[in-house]
Formats: C-alpha cells, structure tokens, sequence
C-alpha cells in the first residue's frame, strides 16, 4: 500500500502543473512566422507534453542561462554562426552541440522523462518540420535578454545564406559590419562581395538622401569622371521603418580603383540604421543580376523581435 501511494504521490507531481514568466504574446506572433536576421541563426527549444508538469527546466547556451521552460512553452535565442552547447537542467543535465549556420533556425525539443524524485530531462535536434509543429503547439516564455532588452531590430530577407561564407568580421559598441564571399573566394581575393552592417542611429539622424550622398563624397571626388551613383527607389514609413533607399553606384576607368559595380539599401529602424549591399567586380552588372538584386533589397525588411 505504501508503495502505490509513493507512485500515486510521485505521478502526480509529474503531471501537476509549474509556471514560468510568459514573453510578450506579440513577440509570440513574430517568432512564429520563422524568420531569422540574416546575419545570425535562430535556437528554438520547446516543450510540448504534459509529463514533468510540475517542474520547470532551465536552458542554457554556452553555459549562459536564458530562460526556464514549463510544460508547452518555449524559448527562443539568436546565435553567431558556429558550434554551440545547449544544456537542459532538472534532475539531471543534459547537453548537446549544435553546428548554427548562417540565416537557419534550429529546433530542440526539451523531453520530460519519468525520474527518481522528480523529472529527468533529454534534449534531441528535430528537424524542421517536426520543429515547427513543436513550437506552434507552445507559448513563448520569456528569455533572460527581454528583462534588460524589450525592442531588437534585425534584417530579414535579402539573400540566401547558403550561398556565402563570412570573409570578415568586426564590431565594436557602435558598430556590426559582416562581410560575405562566395565559397571559394576570400576576403583578399574575391569577384562578388555582401555587406551587412548595422550601426547605432543618432538621436537626430541626417535626411537618408544626404547620407547617401555623403558616405561617397570621397569617391566621387577621388574619381570625378568614373564615379556614378543612382538612386533607385526610396520607402515609405512603415512600425518599424522610418525610412528606407536603395541605391547603385559604379567605379568605372578609374584606376587604381578596379571597375565596380554595386546595389545597396539602407534603413533607418528605431534604434538602428542598417545598410545591405552586394557589389561584383565588372564595370556594369547584367541587366538581369541588377534587377535581381533590387528585388532582394526591396524585401529585405527590418524585424523586431521584442516589441
């Protein structure tokens, strides 16, 4: 009898019911349409039974914790591209590494299992579709970064990640610019070039026309008879756009400058100005490639992820 009320006692605690801080149920809605900046990889880990009720788990990345989980809910963490630890700790600790690649998301499933006085834990990498499925079934908990950080901006759409490779990367507190080759080129020596930069938007930013034209003065002034540049369209304001250029500008005869050709666009979030551009080696882009580019840019949008 003693022993069925012990089991009685210990099921029970397993399927009771434990809570953890929600995240903001717009972010929810956000983070449910799969998007990811493209600068970055997107984690997911999510818990969709009913078993270990009673226990929250918390998850760590990198051996830095980031939120705890209860039953059928889930975080969400941006990464640099690389190896990363994922841990999940309740009466025991489990942990896997995970390869995050560029403009990809990863999904986790966090599983409850049956344990010695309470709940027992395994973490297993699902693929996309079983992913998805997974983390529409939760809600969002909130995450460490949303106590110290409510509203992050990042770019979405653009290009396709698996067709570059980082050549170079540099920040500072001011700053973020990430430079992509194409596989088999480097940054020393390449023919194609994407550029992705952030920066911290001042308080009274300049019109983007004017930073437009500035940013080149240089150029123009270095090479008055091979430098053009274009504007090609300007965005209206949108939530989370207060403006937004795409642009081309071109070095053509202008030694000892090589010939150049170059799309960009620029946006002025909240916080943020970011500036996207593809430039290749050739005095003037396909008709097709040029066209192609502009409307890379043009869905390229800015994504908050806390609101």
């Amino acid at each position: 009898m003693k022993k069925i009320l012990i089991a009685t006692v210990l099921a029970s605690s397993l399927v009771g019911c434990a809570s953890v801080p929600m995240g903001d149920a717009k972010q929810d809605a956000v983070l449910k349409t799969f998007s990811v900046p493209a600068d970055k990889a997107g984690v997911y880990i999510y818990r969709n039974e009913q078993l270990g009720g009673a226990y929250k788990m918390d998850v760590e990345i990198d051996g830095e914790t980031i939120g705890q989980t209860a039953v059928n809910t889930y975080l969400y963490k941006e990464v640099a591209p690389g190896k990363h630890t994922i841990s999940s700790k309740a009466e025991n600790t489990d942990s896997m590494e995970i390869e995050a690649k560029l403009g990809t998301l990863s999904y986790i499933w966090q599983e409850a299992k049956l344990g010695f006085s309470s709940v027992r834990t395994k973490l297993h990498l699902v693929d996309e579709t079983e992913g998805k499925k997974g983390v529409l079934e939760t809600k969002l908990a909130q995450t460490n970064m949303q106590h110290s950080q409510s509203y992050q901006e990042g770019l979405v759409g653009g290009f396709n990640p698996g067709e570059w490779t980082v050549g170079n990367s540099i920040a500072d507190q001011n700053q973020r610019i990430t430079e992509f080759v194409r596989h088999g080129e480097t940054i020393g020596n390449w023919t194609e070039l994407l550029t992705m930069q952030t920066l911290k938007k001042p308080v009274n930013p300049e019109p983007i026309a004017a930073m437009v034209a500035r940013v080149h003065t240089d150029d123009a002034k270095s090479c008055p008879n091979g430098f053009t540049q274009n504007v090609i369209a300007q965005g209206f304001p949108t939530d989370t756009e207060e403006a937004s250029i795409i642009y081309e500008w071109q070095f053509t005869n202008c030694s000892p400058h090589a010939d150049q050709h170059e799309v960009a666009k620029i946006i002025y979030g909240k916080f943020n100005i970011f500036r996207l551009a593809y430039i290749a080696k050739t005095k003037k882009l396909a008709p097709e490639v040029r066209e192609q580019w502009i409307k890379e840019l043009k869905d390229t949008k800015i994504m908050v992820i806390n609101k």
